[in-house]
């Protein structure tokens, strides 16, 4: 009797060891705000961007930048800070370091010092091609009316291009393209240039496409991201967890939180 009394002690013991184990196996893997009874409050800058960071008049915030955040904060339990800003003054006042995470930010070799990227994107934006809307010649629900016709596009928009390229050479089309520098897009000469008749379309983003202009196609421009702050590793890490869970449980979540409207473009910053 005290054999086996002495057996089943040891059995219990090992299982306890094995729970244990198994506890600071898991516990390991978890981000410290997901693991620890105090939740982590993050600071991010919110702009009025249709689509992806809005407000209404209750006060209520949504988009896809906060579908993303909240998803998010399922696996970290961490809380936010939601802070009003310009867009005109996000991106300085972020490297500034007055917010922690940053949302809709293109990826750029030049931007890796001043933003860590996750290994995950928050999807893709929209990119647009738009006509004057009497020019009769691209109708466009045919594709064969783009043939052959000159495109303006801002030479700085390098990957928007390369997909632009991309999308045009899958459909068989021919094209000319027509870049803009800085200087003369903030002159409006691109615009001034489609009214003109001197180019036939322009490529822009998404929320171009205001009416003045007719879209006549849309197709997947850059990758957008989540992005910390370049000191900040373990922000970095909690993220990266957090959206490799997103993926692994739902690996289309980008594409059902897609609003088909571009995000701020950033790069204005610096180039």
């Amino acid at each position: 009797m005290g054999y086996l009394m002495r057996k089943k002690r040891k059995n219990i013991i090992k299982l306890l060891a094995s729970v244990l184990l198994l506890a600071a196996i898991i516990s390991s893997a978890m981000p410290i705000s997901a693991a620890g009874n105090s939740p982590v409050r993050i600071r991010v800058p919110f702009p009025e961007a249709e689509g992806f960071t809005m407000t209404d008049e209750n006060g209520n915030r949504s988009g896809l930048v906060v579908d993303f955040l909240y998803e998010i904060a399922k696996y970290t339990g961490w809380l936010y800070e939601f802070i009003d800003v310009d867009a005109n003054d996000m991106t300085k006042e972020f490297i500034a370091g007055k917010y922690d995470l940053m949302g809709g930010t293109y990826y750029s070799e030049a931007f890796e010092k001043y933003f860590a990227y996750p290994d995950y994107s928050c999807g893709n934006t929209k990119a647009v091609l738009l006509t004057r809307q009497d020019n009769d010649n691209i109708k466009g629900y045919d594709l064969r009316d783009l043939n052959g016709k000159t495109i303006g596009v801002v030479e700085r928009a390098t990957d928007n291009i390369r997909r632009l390229e991309a999308f045009l050479s899958t459909n068989g089309l021919s094209y000319t393209l027509r870049p803009y520098t800085s200087e003369e897009v903030a002159a409006n000469q691109i615009n001034l240039d489609l009214k003109a008749g001197k180019i036939d379309l322009k490529l822009g983003n998404a929320t171009d496409d205001t009416g003045e202009y007719r879209a006549v196609a849309y197709f997947d421009a850059q990758p957008h991201y989540l992005v910390a702050q370049p000191d900040n590793r373990e922000l970095l890490n909690q993220l990266n967890w957090a959206m490799e869970r997103i993926m692994l449980s739902d690996h289309i979540f980008p594409k059902k939180y897609i609003h088909g409207i571009s995000m701020i473009q950033v790069w204005k910053t610096f180039c």
